[in-house]
């Protein structure tokens, strides 16, 4: 198919994005339970530094803190490791329970990879034409892939906050669950705060994006290109 062959800027992006966009959603199948357990840990890990806060500021003026620290909830026990997160999970809604919004993880990966590496293979396609070389170096898999992942993270981050927001009701029964869809959990956050709310606390994503993502494929192609001369094939 002329589309696949990468002879033109455009058959590039497209095979590498329907390359990532495969590769994204069978990931997003083995990578769901551990980000749910995830999502599970750091709500308990918040619950408990905002137990730890309410406790030394009331100290502070109340001298009976044992009274007040029988007043102030904690994190469940169960959410003491990620094998017991696993088990709480797996009790109350059995081991489906763990593939608890899968539906948006799938979107999440398979349109963000996608996006990862067409972006990727854009970039480092345009950047080497336009030097007139044949090969790309350190320089342009810098650029490429720093770019690739904050472009990937500004159009995905609304799914991914969505979806964690989703995942992090798993263990709410049904009637006090605040969101029934992730449909209503988007009307809910644009109402609150507006467009602005879908991307609270992307700064931190972004910044760290750059370097990270562009240190990942300088290594990946400086690898490839090992492995490749070893194995006596053109890289």
């Amino acid at each position: 198919m002329a589309n696949f062959q990468r002879k033109t800027v455009g058959s590039v992006a497209l095979s590498a994005g329907v390359s990532g966009s495969i590769s994204g959603a069978i990931i997003s199948v083995l990578c769901c339970p551990l980000e749910l357990i995830k999502v599970q840990m750091q709500l308990a890990n918040l619950l408990n530094k905002d137990v730890g806060m309410a406790s030394g500021s009331t100290n502070a003026v109340v001298s009976s803190s044992s009274h007040v620290s029988r007043r102030v909830s904690t994190a469940p026990r169960w959410a003491g490791s990620n094998l017991s997160v696993c088990r709480e999970i797996i009790r109350h809604k059995g081991v489906s329970g763990l593939y608890y919004g899968i539906g948006l993880h799938v979107l999440r990966d398979s349109s963000g990879t996608a996006i990862y590496f067409a972006s990727y293979e854009t970039v480092k396609e345009t950047l080497r034409r336009l030097t007139g070389s044949d090969t790309t170096g350190p320089l342009t898999h810098m650029l490429a892939g720093g770019t690739c992942g904050v472009v990937s993270w500004l159009l995905i981050f609304p799914v991914d906050l969505v979806k964690s927001t989703m995942q992090s009701q798993v263990l709410k029964p049904k009637a006090t669950q605040e969101y029934k869809s992730a449909w209503q959990c988007v009307r809910s956050i644009y109402s609150k705060v507006g467009g602005t709310g879908f991307y609270r606390g992307i700064s931190v994503s972004l910044i760290r994006a750059f370097p990270i993502h562009g240190l990942n494929f300088v290594i990946y192609e400086w690898a490839r290109a090992n492995i490749c001369r070893l194995a006596g094939k053109p890289e």
